[in-house]
């Protein structure tokens, strides 16, 4: 009879249950947007809310709280169908319960509420002029610049970067691949140029240094969690590469990579792009959209951007980077790549990402952090997005670059 009874509780929790099984993957979408929203460059959307319910019997069900509210989060990411540019920010969540038989059946309720923001093409749009906007970005980089890399002595991972910082100092700079001078720049807003670093980032775990990498089409990819030298990054981890999470929220304080000693990096301030540097860069400098495609260098797909006052070197072989090209439209060998280099190209290798330390999409996807929460570039074999939506704890590539002198 007991058999029975228990069963039968264990049939009605499971139809009157919302959700069955626990879901996370909206942890890959919940992006902090701490840094972001301090600037007017958005349009709020529509507010947006998930729902779950449990029952449990004898304080028994399929799911804990914990599982129940990942899927009503879950349930609110799914009911967004957010579109590229958009994020969620201000997410809330409650929990209720109702009692059907004291001590026996409970169900419980489990709700989140988020609101949809969306970043347009163009600042005009959000109402806010660029003289607006670039003051709120000089004060973010002031704020940036007086933050010290230097983490907090009581945390063990964040500390041992701070080591790392100390003991590149003195160390000699490697030889740089391409000569990173002022002749070819790039601008990246009014008035705003930069040169790009000669490589992606690199950190090396067990000699706790930061270095470039020894090409522009270098990326680890699948080596990244068999090795002890990494190129994908959490956003913000400039005090604690080596940090990966299946939570957003655990990065939601910006550290620039930049500012730490890079080996090869020579006696520059290097930094992050911020998106909307990215956007600018992509598509409203002079002659911008033909001055960037995917491309395939020595056999590595990836993204190939000109500099403003450069022409490629390599006749007939550039389709730029309209809807519908293929990295495999322009191909390039290594010899025809120096080529370019020396003109002042920049080449993204197609880098992948990692989420919580596993790597995914090492050959057909890059990843490439802004300095602006929750987004990057991103691109793949047949499309380019210069500012995607992509969650704090995802492992992206950075290309850093330094002002134009």
């Amino acid at each position: 009879m007991k058999r029975i009874f228990y069963l039968f509780f264990a049939a009605v929790c499971l139809l009157m249950s919302g959700c069955g099984t626990n879901k996370t993957s909206y942890q890959n979408s919940n992006n902090n947007t701490n840094v972001v929203i301090q600037d007017s460059h958005f349009r709020y959307v529509k507010k947006v809310k998930g729902e779950c319910n449990q029952m449990y019997v004898f304080g028994a069900g399929i799911l804990d709280k914990g599982a129940l509210v990942n899927n009503a989060i879950q349930d609110m990411y799914d009911k967004a169908k957010l579109k590229d540019g958009q994020v969620i920010i201000n997410i809330t969540t409650t929990v209720s319960k109702k009692i059907y038989f004291p001590l026996i059946a409970t169900k419980r309720f489990a709700t989140a509420y988020g609101m949809v923001i969306e970043f347009p093409k163009d600042k005009e749009v959000a109402g806010q002029k660029g003289k607006q906007y670039d003051n709120w970005e000089r004060q973010q980089r002031q704020q940036n610049e007086r933050v010290s890399a230097e983490p907090d002595k009581s945390d063990n991972q964040t500390a041992s970067s701070s080591t790392a910082n100390e003991s590149t100092t003195n160390e000699p700079a490697k030889t740089m691949t391409y000569p990173t001078t002022d002749k070819y720049t790039f601008t990246v807003g009014e008035g705003k140029k930069v040169v790009f670093a000669p490589g992606n980032l690199q950190y090396d775990a067990e000699e706790k240094t930061w270095q470039f990498a020894s090409s522009q089409y270098a990326a680890l990819g699948n080596k990244n969690d068999k090795n002890h030298v990494i190129d994908l990054f959490c956003w913000g981890t400039g005090d604690r590469p080596t940090v990966f999470t299946k939570f957003a929220t655990d990065f939601s304080n910006y550290q620039e990579w930049g500012r730490n000693a890079i080996a090869n990096g020579g006696n520059n301030q290097w930094r992050t792009l911020t998106s909307n540097e990215w956007w600018h860069l992509l598509y409203k400098r002079d002659e911008a959209k033909a001055r960037f495609t995917l491309a395939t260098v020595n056999g590595v797909a990836g993204m190939l951007i000109l500099p403003d006052n450069s022409k490629l070197p390599v006749k007939n072989r550039f389709i730029a980077g309209k809807e519908g090209t293929k990295a495999s439209d322009n191909s390039f060998t290594d010899s025809q790549w120096k080529k370019m280099e020396e003109k002042g190209c920049v080449f993204l290798p197609m880098t992948g990402y990692s989420d919580n330390g596993k790597i995914n999409k090492s050959e057909t996807a890059g990843y490439y952090w802004s300095a602006s929460s929750g987004t990057a570039l991103s691109f793949g074999k047949e499309y380019i997005y210069g500012r995607s939506t992509t969650p704090t704890n995802r492992g992206c590539a950075v290309r850093l670059v330094r002002e134009a002198k």
